[in-house]
Parts: C-alpha cells; structure tokens; sequence
C-alpha cells in the first residue's frame, strides 16, 4: 500500500475545454482537499530536441501559457459602400491591424527561467558550438532569441507572446471583427504585450474589447517533487536526460495549479519523431513496449513516494 493518498483523475472532455476536471476541482476545494503532486500528460520522452545533442530527453512541462481572447472591431464609418474610401474601409483596416500584429515585433521576448531550466539540464549532452551559446545565455540571449524559433518550431512559443487570429467577420456596410487570441508565457509581460496592441490598434482605428484571460503560475524548479520526478524517470529510463520546459498548448493540469504546488506535465512514454507528430492525427500510436515503461513509471511514482 502507498504511503499517501492517490488520486486518480479522467476526464472525457478535455479536448473540447470541458468541465471534467474543473468539477472534480471545485469538488476538490469545498472539501479543502489539496495535493503535493499532480502528473498530467503532454511531456515525452523524445529523441534529442536540440541538434547535435548525444542522448533522449525526457521533456516535463513545469508551466503551460496563459490565454486570452480579445475581440477587435473596425468600425464602419459610412454609409453606402460607394462613399467609403478604398484605404479607410473596415476591411481594409482589419487587415493592416492583422498583417503588423503578425509581424510581432512589438511583443516582449525574453528567456524565461523555465526555458533557461531546460537548456541548464541539457546543456551537458550538446555538441559545439550549441554548448557554448546555451551555457552562456547571459551574453547569447539575443542570438537565442532569433536562433531557438530555427532551431525548433515551437522555439518562437518559448520565448513569450503568440497569437493567432480566429476568424474574420462582417457584411457590407458592417463593422469588421476578428478575435485574437493570445498565449502568454507571463502574465506581467502579457499586459505589455496589450498595451503594444492597443497602440496598433489606434493606428488603424480599431476597438479592442479583452473578452477572457486565464492564467495559472508555474511550478518552482526547486520543488522537492519536481526533483524527484526526476529521480523516477532516470530508474525507470536510463541515459534519459530530464528537462522542463514551457507547453505551448493546453491540458487539464492547469486546473490543478490552484490546489497543487507542483503540476507537472509528462507522459512516461518513449515516442518517434514520426510518433509525435501523428499526436492528434492521422495513425496516432505508440509502441507496445512504451506501455510497460509507463507503467513501471507510474508504480514507482506510487510506491516509493514519500
């Protein structure tokens, strides 16, 4: 028997945003129920993330990106369409306000101490000239911050702010809209990042209503159950170098962070290059032997935790 309480928690409606592991969390909360760990999915064991780097990594995502929708309108000016100039109609100005918010050049990027945790911890198995720039990210954070987006395409989400345009609205003689969405790394930088936008907008004359924002705080490096997370994953998956890194995407673990002061993100499964990809896709799969190390991951985890 364990020496702790375990919760086992699963939800059939994560992919659609749903309310499974919210409910269980309020449940959680009128009972005063809190947690010391929570493992979630999303992170893997996967072949080297940084060229010329000698060993697998087995990737542990600390924190995910906040998010946020906001909803900007070009307004329609005039009338009949025949009275509204080529230049200064609601489309037209939507599409300028998209094209330089695309660009991003105004939002804050920077190497944040996850990121920084993670070339920390993969740095020892990098060849030259990687382990140079990442071992001093005090002189080559500015090289990094245009190299990381070629050195891996979610490179760019590591480093702050993205943004993705929903969709576009409007009839003729209508208001134009589009919703823009937002993935913070930091909530502090995201609120310069809003001001960055508001000033675009006003370039263009366009509205900017901030619809939602969720943010959830990242797990401190230094947590004795982050270290020994770690632990379990080089006994059950020897010459795999740990590392935690930033999601990108979303998962229901975010939930958990207002209950648990560790939540972490890894699945305890040796994937392909071409198994990663077909996450979500076409032949989604996983090897037979992946299963029994996920297992013998999650039975140490249980049975030896302190």
């Amino acid at each position: 028997m364990p020496e702790v309480n375990v919760y086992i928690a699963s939800s059939n409606n994560e992919e659609v945003a749903g309310k499974g592991i919210p409910l269980a969390v309020a449940h959680f909360k009128e009972n005063k129920i809190k947690f010391e760990l929570t493992v979630d999915e999303c992170g893997a064991v996967i072949n080297a993330p940084v060229p010329g780097m000698k060993a697998k990594a087995a990737m542990i995502a600390v924190h995910e990106k906040g998010r946020k929708d906001v909803k900007c309108v070009a307004k329609c000016k005039f009338g009949h369409a025949s009275f509204t100039a080529k230049s200064d109609s609601p489309v037209v100005r939507i599409a300028k306000f998209i094209e330089e918010i695309e660009r991003r050049k105004s939002f804050i990027r920077k190497i944040h101490p996850e990121t920084s945790g993670m070339f920390k911890a993969l740095v020892p198995y990098m060849s030259f000239p990687y382990r140079l720039i990442f071992t001093n990210l005090w002189l080559f954070s500015p090289l990094l911050k245009v190299l990381l987006p070629k050195l891996n395409p979610q490179g760019a989400a590591l480093l702050g702010t993205t943004n993705t345009f929903r969709h576009i609205h409007g009839e003729k003689n209508k208001d134009v809209e589009t919703l823009l969405f937002l993935q913070c790394v930091n909530d502090e930088d995201l609120r310069g990042d809003m001001k960055a936008i508001r000033k675009v907008a006003g370039k263009y004359d366009i509205d900017i209503e901030e619809i939602s924002e969720e943010y959830h705080q990242p797990t401190d490096l230094k947590d004795r159950n982050l270290l020994y997370v770690k632990e379990i994953i080089n006994k059950v998956f020897p010459n795999v170098v740990p590392a935690p890194y930033i999601l990108p995407a979303g998962s229901d673990a975010r939930h958990m962070t207002d209950i648990c002061r560790c939540t972490l993100r890894f699945a305890p499964i040796d994937i392909s290059p071409e198994q990663f990809v077909s996450v979500h896709n076409k032949n989604e799969n996983i090897d037979v032997e992946a299963i029994g190390k996920a297992v013998a991951f999650y039975k140490e985890i249980i049975s030896n935790y302190q």
